[in-house]
């Protein structure tokens, strides 16, 4: 991680990601969201234009899909954050700590840069997996999970950070 790259990051409190990035990691929400939006929504709207009054059930279904697909839009913005989620002193080993909670947790990593992994939970039941971003520097841990192919993790994201931060905070990693 660059000078530069850590700038960013305490300017915007969020990882620098492009576009390539989010269309390659949210494709899924086309078939999920985007395309019964539009299905749903055209017709809806062609008939407004035709001077013809749609159908109630159109209309629900039309605002519900535009609804879901506003709230989808709005929470990529959030998953991009990095949390704060532990302060350390320099008499800790904290890259010790912190491959010790990948382990326990059974995440794989990959360090990208000296102060920067890249940790990946398996597939459940509830998730894909997630993609779980930690950079420490400063005496911080920052962190954030998004899910590997679509935003809608059912709230294994928000429970992946609460797990870490438990057990960093706790130090009964052995």
């Amino acid at each position: 991680m660059n000078p530069q790259e850590v700038k960013y990051i305490q300017k915007n409190g969020r990882i620098r990601i492009g576009i390539l990035d989010l269309i390659l990691s949210y494709l899924s929400l086309i078939f999920i969201v985007v395309i019964p939006w539009v299905i749903w929504f055209a017709p809806t709207i062609y008939s407004i234009f035709q001077n013809r009054m749609p159908s109630y059930k159109s209309i629900i279904i039309a605002i519900v899909f535009t609804t879901v697909l506003f709230l989808v839009i709005i929470s990529i913005n959030k998953k991009l954050r990095l949390e704060k989620i532990f302060k350390y002193d320099d008499t800790i080993d904290i890259e010790q700590e912190i491959l010790s909670c990948f382990k326990k947790l059974g995440w794989s990593y990959s360090k990208l840069s000296e102060y920067e992994y890249v940790a990946s939970t398996p597939i459940s039941w509830y998730s894909w997996g997630e993609t779980i971003h930690l950079i420490f520097y400063d005496n911080q841990i920052f962190m954030n999970s998004m899910g590997k192919t679509s935003p809608i993790t059912f709230g294994k994201d928000s429970k992946n950070l609460k797990d870490f931060q438990k057990l960093i905070v706790s130090r009964e990693i052995k």
